[in-house]
């Protein structure tokens, strides 16, 4: 009888070496498949000028991708960046720094922050999105209808790439100050964003973030179920081209809390999310 059971331990320990042996590269670098199914997909998007993103990108990673408390979601990061790196100064924090545009932008300036997880990647010209845009707008409106229309491809981008459980979306100079713990992704309809938008009183007086009388929506951080995001990312933009229209709004912030509120998407605060903006 001995003999059997030390057969049987034998076989049990080469069949475990076996299984070990089996498990392919992408599974160490991604988890099993088991692993991976478990946990429900979501995507970061990231659109526009790459920027300071040298700089911000580790603090994504500690504080969203790596976290602990984010264990349970499957990240992907999907990107839609333009070649030139930093584009025009327009915000007054920004117009006086001299930028250097240094090389054009590649894949590879995003893919080499975040080589543990899917990373898909479209590099765009300024001039390409420029002329994907039906009707011109004037230039009170062309900085922040190419800013939607670089959001809405991203997500279309997003979506040829399968189905996600949650979407969050980053700027590419946005630096977290503090762990970015995302929850459930169970309200159909509403989207997350910060108590306030980086620190300081920028467009503090537009009015408040959430509630049913908000007048403004910050547009630097949100994260949400598909459907709510997609009245994020791409109603925003599709709302006026459908009829070659831009947005009526003068600031950003404003033309995206009334898409929002016209498709029935409510807002939330999570006063423990903590960024700033690298200029």
């Amino acid at each position: 009888m001995w003999w059997l059971l030390w057969w049987a331990a034998a076989r049990a320990d080469t069949n475990t070496t076996r299984q070990r042996l089996s498990v392919l590269p992408k599974a160490w670098l991604f988890g099993s498949a088991d692993d991976r199914l478990k946990k429900k997909r979501v995507a970061l998007l990231m659109a526009g000028n790459l920027r300071t993103h040298d700089s911000c990108a580790p603090s994504i990673r500690k504080h969203l991708l790596e976290h602990t408390y984010n264990g349970r979601w499957r990240f992907e990061i999907v990107a839609l960046a333009y070649r030139e790196r930093f584009g025009k100064a327009i915000h007054k924090d920004a117009v006086s720094k001299k930028w250097t545009q240094g090389q054009a932008v590649t894949d590879l300036d995003i893919r080499k922050h975040y080589t543990t997880w899917p990373c898909h990647v479209k590099i765009v010209t300024a001039d390409s999105v420029k002329k994907s845009i039906k009707k011109p707008p004037s230039p009170h409106f062309a900085r922040f209808t190419y800013m939607f229309r670089m959001l809405r491809d991203t997500y279309m981008f997003m979506d040829s790439l399968g189905n996600f459980d949650g979407v969050v979306r980053f700027r590419f100079d946005l630096k977290l100050l503090a762990p970015f713990k995302l929850h459930n992704f169970e309200c159909a309809n509403c989207v997350v964003v910060p108590g306030r938008m980086q620190p300081g009183p920028a467009a503090m007086h537009l009015g408040t973030n959430c509630g049913g009388g908000r007048l403004w929506v910050q547009d630097h951080v949100a994260y949400g179920g598909r459907g709510a995001m997609r009245a994020y990312f791409v109603d925003t933009y599709e709302r006026y081209d459908r009829g070659g229209r831009p947005p009526r709004q003068k600031q950003v912030e404003a033309h995206l809390a009334s898409v929002l509120k016209q498709k029935g998407v409510s807002v939330k605060c999570d006063t423990s999310i903590k960024y700033t903006i690298v200029r």
